[in-house]
């Protein structure tokens, strides 16, 4: 259904400007039949083909508006916020991503730790795959359905773990050099 109405979206205008221009022509060429003015298309089925004409054009303007109104890509959302599991705080830079879909840019959450993501398409909502990324946390990702409106998403990471440093006892230093040692003769 999508390839359907983009392709009604992209040729709308063209035919609405040709229904038009023979709806222009057609009312002129009827308007000088009616007053007599070209004689040789006075009969009744001249008339008829004329005035068939002049509606297919008309029909022909109006499916172009019709098609150009109902085709238009609509604006899909997906917006929340990136938080931190444990501490439950805001996470500024954080990369969104939806995965597969050229459609919306990736993103990096503010210092609000929110995001919004924009795009056009023909289908009023789709299902992606969502990731989010930081270099401090686990990588998350999720199915979602993104639609023209919606709530926002929560999303919490959860913090990458801190290897534990090892310790190690500083070198001793002595303040004396060590006596050398005689070997027996």
């Amino acid at each position: 259904m999508a390839g359907v109405l983009k392709i009604a979206s992209q040729i709308s205008t063209p035919l609405g400007l040709v229904g038009f221009v023979f709806a222009a022509f057609f009312l002129i060429i009827r308007q000088l039949v009616k007053a007599n003015k070209i004689p040789q298309l006075t009969g009744t089925s001249s008339v008829k083909i004329i005035d068939r004409l002049f509606a297919l054009a008309l029909a022909a303007v109006i499916f172009a508006f019709i098609s150009s109104v109902y085709a238009r890509p609509k604006t899909l959302v997906y917006r929340g916020a990136v938080l931190d599991m444990e501490a439950n705080d805001v996470i500024d830079g954080a990369s969104v991503i939806v995965l597969g879909h050229s459609e919306f840019y990736p993103f990096t959450t503010d210092r609000y730790g929110s995001f919004s993501l924009q795009a056009s398409s023909y289908d009023s909502s789709l299902n992606a795959v969502v990731q989010v990324t930081h270099p401090k946390y686990k990588t998350w990702s999720a199915d979602r359905q993104i639609s023209g409106g919606g709530a926002a998403d929560i999303i919490h990471l959860t913090p990458k773990p801190v290897a534990a440093p090892t310790l190690t006892s500083p070198p001793t230093v002595d303040s004396k050099p060590p006596a050398p040692v005689r070997q027996p003769q």
